[in-house]
């Protein structure tokens, strides 16, 4: 049986009610990010497009890889489980928009790398293009021209264990798109039309291929070694020191999210709060999503504003829009605290740390009514009372 929406046609092998949530939820990424999509595409959104929904992940096969889903561009067809998240939903549909905008300008789409074309749908496949640096220094990095094709790039999921070229290729196009702005595939696509890959890639950036990519391994590897002298300053207290380095990272690659994370935490245990509010607030603007960005936003807003506290972890739940006992909790005591004090507390959660039951003994009898926050991982509390 199939749907039709508009340009898309949706098949499945499921309950009508099954394939009626997943349309919905494909539709709703579709939706909310069809601004941003039209910025790097133009209006490839208009182009047909099917969708066949599966029961469960095995009934999709695709050669001997064990995918997720994909794109299937000689017949513009997703194949796709019908309970996915909406990264993956948002991954394979960026790949339907990237191959009809190489088709539109002449572009053969087997001469683009496979690391430019996996790279763009995990750039894009998260609502704000945060990356984490600092994940992927963990993997070994390979070669990009290792994971141009299809043989070698199947060949590292199959065989490397220790890589990620999923991560390491929406870095560097990640990268891209921040250096040479949101048009940079279509500057790239048009010098295509009339030179070879890598001439095309020299013109568009200014830089070799084998520079470019050399250059972001090199940056990639050095973060390993960054995050090891990190530790042993934060160890010493030695905050501007860590910051700097934190920064020359940023300078490099400016879209890692937890970079910024990682920023704000450093000014918060400075005492510089209105900094640290800043870079968390920086790290939500490239993770919108993800609703635990907008907890350590909250959990600092907290130590000079209650209000925009509860603003910013209810705007997070309702982002996630998924059932959430965790952050539904600290929620629901910020709201308390609101309606119980008429002057918050310019002082309360601080975290990096497990409260002792002396911590708590200290705590003023208000909070510690309240168990939840006594017990809250990471935290400890600091009383300023006015």
């Amino acid at each position: 049986p199939s749907i039709q929406k508009g340009n898309i046609t949706y098949y499945y092998n499921t309950s009508l009610q099954e394939a009626n949530e997943s349309i919905a939820k494909f539709e709703t990424v579709i939706n909310r990010r069809q601004e941003e999509f039209f910025a790097y595409f133009n209006d490839q959104s208009k182009k047909p497009l099917t969708v066949v929904f599966y029961q469960h992940k095995n009934e999709i096969a695709n050669n001997d890889i064990d995918l997720d889903a994909f794109y299937k561009p000689a017949n513009k067809t997703i194949h796709i489980p019908v309970d996915s998240e909406i990264q993956l939903i948002a991954h394979e549909y960026v790949h339907h928009l990237f191959h009809s905008l190489a088709e539109d300008m002449g572009v053969d789409i087997f001469e683009v790398p496979m690391w430019l074309n996996e790279g763009i749908s995990n750039s894009l496949q998260k609502n704000g293009r945060g990356i984490e640096v600092f994940s992927l220094a963990k993997y070994e990095i390979v070669n990009f021209n290792k994971i141009s094709t299809r043989h070698g790039w199947n060949s590292h999921l199959r065989e490397n264990a220790n890589a990620n070229p999923y991560e390491q290729s929406g870095a560097i196009v990640n990268t891209l798109l921040d250096q040479f702005g949101v048009d940079f595939i279509r500057k790239l696509f048009t010098e295509m039309k009339s030179n070879d890959f890598e001439t095309a890639f020299a013109n568009a950036t200014g830089t070799s291929l084998e520079q470019y990519t050399n250059n972001f391994i090199e940056v990639v590897k050095s973060v390993k070694n960054d995050e090891i002298k990190l530790n042993e300053l934060e160890g010493k207290q030695q905050y501007d020191d860590a910051i700097h380095i934190v920064e020359s990272i940023i300078d490099i690659i400016p879209n890692d999210h937890l970079a910024y994370h990682r920023l704000a935490l450093l000014y918060k245990a400075k005492g510089d709060y209105e900094s640290a509010i800043r870079y968390h607030q920086k790290s939500v603007e490239l993770d919108p999503d993800n609703v635990n960005s907008y907890w350590y936003l909250s959990q600092t807003q907290l130590l000079l504003d209650v209000n925009e506290a509860v603003a910013t972890i209810k705007k997070g739940i309702e982002i996630n829009n998924e059932s959430d006992i965790y952050h539904q909790n600290y929620y629901d005591i910020l709201v308390s605290i609101q309606k119980e004090t008429k002057n918050p507390y310019n002082s309360c959660i601080i975290c990096f740390g497990l409260p002792t039951p002396a911590d708590c003994d200290s705590v003023p009898d208000f909070w510690r009514h309240h168990n939840f926050l006594c017990n809250w991982r990471y935290c400890s509390f600091a009383f300023i009372g006015n």
